[in-house]
């Protein structure tokens, strides 16, 4: 048995680790009112609810990750020797879940917004713990799909306030293509990596990428490409694809910008077809994207098409915070409606009663735990943003009355005890 006297007390870090945050309350508030307005219009859109577990068996994770997702998996073992992972993002595991129903009605439509993990360099938005929005279309080939997607990410974004979107739209297959007509299949995961970094790094940065996996007139034909300068074989379908794609974008009610962007890659090896990046042209950084990954289910046992996007929370608040958006929609830091402070013990029986009738009522409200004084309390409330606070007294409560004082504007009147929730709405 460990004795008190033998516990050695050592300095302990005490931060959270690196790449995570903490969130007080003032912070989630806004959080959730980002997660419950994307989720309103993601439920509005016929997408329903579908959660699957924080980490996965290795095997599944790294069956169709690209080896730059590979190398950023938290990767652990448990009591039993078993290889896992925290997932990286909330699509691989569904797609395992799909593979192992395979009766579930087609098509199916799914939303999660959750946390995803990974071991990646910590920048502005770009966290190793962060959460994400996703939506997917599974078992629809045609790109209706992928522009019901888009049209729910963006009343999403709109809904939010983040407007003057810039919606990109691109094809791995135009980059599959142009990798075999240079014959670069050698290099194929070095080569996207280049391109894929061109809003980083910029034409020349990616020009001393290429030459370091190919020639100079290769390297040439690349730049000529992203800018949609260069033409290849059998490329003319999947163009006609994409031009399809922005019809059907505007067909939805969409009137943000959609442009075709030959240098679009997206990151995760995953994706077969379209890739898209929704950018914020106020913010002028991407706030949520995805594409279609037919084959993914297919490593899992299922061949089934499939397409999903994602916001990325994070960025969704920063955005929102940046362009003063929760003070235009209104958020406050607090939740929390009204307060009910009793003046004594005497009149706490009577105080309880008034808390649960608001509660009742729906209205979010506390109750003074302590009996810590008016002023306390006072104090207590301007310090949260708690904009009412219910005065129970033994005095009004012979004339079956309280007091309820708005902290905003300083004006107090007696409300009836049968009136109390109505007035506080």
């Amino acid at each position: 048995m460990i004795k008190n006297d033998d516990i050695v007390v050592k300095s302990m870090e005490t931060k959270a680790p690196k790449g995570t945050r903490d969130f007080l309350p003032q912070e989630m508030v806004k959080r959730q009112f980002v997660i419950d307005t994307i989720r309103a219009v993601y439920e509005k859109y016929g997408f329903e609810p579908m959660q699957t577990p924080v980490f996965e068996s290795w095997d599944v994770l790294k069956a169709k990750s690209g080896e730059e997702a590979k190398n950023q998996i938290y990767y652990f073992k448990d009591k039993s020797d078993r290889e896992l992972g925290l997932r990286f993002d909330l699509t691989i595991g569904m797609a395992r879940v799909i593979a192992e129903n395979l009766d579930l009605p087609k098509p199916v439509k799914r939303f999660v917004i959750d946390k995803a993990w990974r071991y990646e360099e910590i920048s502005k938005g770009r966290y190793r713990e962060f959460v994400q929005a996703d939506i997917d279309i599974v078992g629809i080939k045609e790109n209706t799909a992928e522009a019901e997607c888009i049209s729910c990410i963006v009343e999403a974004l709109n809904t939010l306030g983040i407007s003057n979107l810039k919606i990109r739209i691109g094809s791995r297959k135009l980059l599959d293509l142009l990798v075999k007509e240079l014959k670069l299949e050698d290099n194929y995961e070095s080569v996207l990596r280049a391109i894929d970094k061109l809003d980083k790094i910029g034409q020349e940065g990616i020009r001393a990428e290429l030459l370091k996996v190919t020639s100079e007139k290769n390297t040439e034909k690349i730049l000529k490409f992203t800018e949609g300068k260069l033409k290849i074989r059998g490329s003319n379908e999947i163009i006609k694809s994409l031009k399809e794609l922005q019809k059907k974008i505007k067909l939805f009610g969409t009137k943000d910008q959609t442009v075709i962007d030959y240098s679009l890659v997206r990151g995760l090896g995953y994706y077969t077809g379209t890739v898209v990046e929704i950018m914020s042209g106020d913010y002028g950084k991407t706030v949520a994207a995805g594409g279609r990954y037919d084959n993914l289910l297919g490593i899992y046992g299922s061949e089934l098409p499939a397409v999903g996007l994602s916001i990325g929370v994070e960025r969704a608040v920063d955005i929102m915070d940046c362009l003063n958006l929760f003070e235009k929609a209104g958020i406050q830091k607090t939740n929390i409606k009204c307060f009910v402070a009793p003046i004594n013990e005497n009149v706490l029986k009577e105080a309880v009663k008034i808390t649960q009738k608001i509660r009742k009522a729906g209205i979010s409200c506390m109750l003074d735990l302590q009996n810590r004084g008016l002023s306390k309390n006072l104090e207590y409330c301007n310090s949260k943003g708690i904009p009412k606070i219910v005065i129970v007294g033994p005095r009004d409560l012979k004339e079956k009355k309280v007091t309820v004082k708005n902290l905003d504007s300083g004006e107090e009147q007696k409300v009836e005890l049968g009136k109390v929730a109505r007035v506080i709405k």
